[in-house]
């Protein structure tokens, strides 16, 4: 059987028909460097892919698709810091089982809150409060004295570290989105009365005409209150 092949390889390699190797030498040299082939077309179909238009859109939507994730996670980031920001605000310093649940607002926690919310000036919805921001220094000192007493566990108050900057805060039970804000600036001379806004009413949720009537009337009867109050210690000053 053996020699029946060599003579068969022998005579293939006489008609030039097949060519076989007869040392490890021409095995070698007939041998195909397989992996240094797949090595030139794993890097040759690496490259039209990187250069494939269907490559660059992929890549184009991913970093779209990155770029809008951060923006979501930011702006969540920043709702749930506000959020927290205002609890302390409604909430802070209350005792439960003699424990406090949430810290206090300092200034500087304030100040930062008051970049995250709505405010407008409670002039927009009558030009006659004009008038009280225009009162005196003695009168607003006066006036943060009196809040207080006036409003008891509704009464918030801040000032800054040279206190110049006071602010007083009313916030509304029946609305807990919604606060009445007066910061007087005593180096100045001047108020400011506005209402603050949790969430903007444009961005706030949907509500039905009944709830959106109800949130307005809670509003409404939060500035009067407030106002009647400016007017009641308006009207002591006068007296005494």
């Amino acid at each position: 059987m053996q020699s029946f092949v060599q003579k068969l390889g022998g005579t293939l390699r006489a008609t030039g028909a097949f060519l076989v190797p007869n040392t490890v030498e021409d095995f070698e040299q007939f041998s195909v460097p397989v992996k240094q082939h797949i090595g030139v077309r794993s890097e040759t179909t690496n490259k039209q892919r990187r250069l494939s238009p269907l490559h660059c859109l992929v890549t184009k939507e991913a970093d779209a698709a990155k770029r809008k994730i951060e923006r979501t996670v930011m702006f969540c980031m920043g709702k749930c810091r506000r959020d927290i920001l205002w609890e302390r605000l409604l909430k802070g310093g209350q005792e439960d089982d003699g424990k406090i649940l949430l810290s206090r607002l300092t200034f500087t926690d304030f100040e930062e809150l008051l970049c995250m919310v709505e405010s407008s000036s409670l002039s927009k919805l009558d030009e006659r409060l004009l008038h009280f921001t225009n009162m005196g220094p003695h009168w607003f000192s006066t006036l943060l004295a009196y809040l207080p007493s006036r409003y008891g566990e509704q009464f918030r108050y801040f000032v800054n570290t040279d206190g110049k900057t006071q602010c007083a805060v009313i916030v509304n039970v029946d609305c807990t989105d919604t606060c009445i804000l007066l910061s007087v600036n005593s180096s100045t001379g001047r108020a400011d009365l506005s209402l603050l806004n949790r969430e903007a009413r444009t961005a706030a949720v949907l509500q039905t005409p009944a709830e959106d009537e109800q949130h307005q009337e809670a509003i409404q009867n939060l500035v009067e209150t407030f106002i009647g109050a400016c007017c009641f210690h308006l009207w002591s000053s006068m007296l005494c």
